[in-house]
């Protein structure tokens, strides 16, 4: 364990940032892409080794929608 350290980091530009998000998500790697959806189910993809975004999916949710049965979480994404 003590041999384990970061190879990469990356910034979503706050999606999903803030007290009302959260994600229960664990990212999928498929094909050497990693995908990762955030508290606000936007979808980033990045390659796996170097933590370089190919593509962002923006979900479009309404941010003043302030009532959701469960607050505002992200459980995943399937392949």
């Amino acid at each position: 364990m003590e041999q384990l350290k970061e190879a990469w980091r990356a910034r979503s530009k706050h999606s999903g940032f803030g007290a009302k998000y959260s994600a229960e998500a664990t990212p999928i790697v498929r094909y050497a892409i990693m995908y990762m959806v955030t508290g606000n189910d936007d979808v980033v993809a990045l390659n796996a080794k170097t933590g370089e975004i190919l593509c962002k999916r923006w979900s479009w949710i309404d941010q003043k929608i302030s009532v959701v049965c469960c607050g505002w979480v992200s459980r995943g994404l399937a392949a």
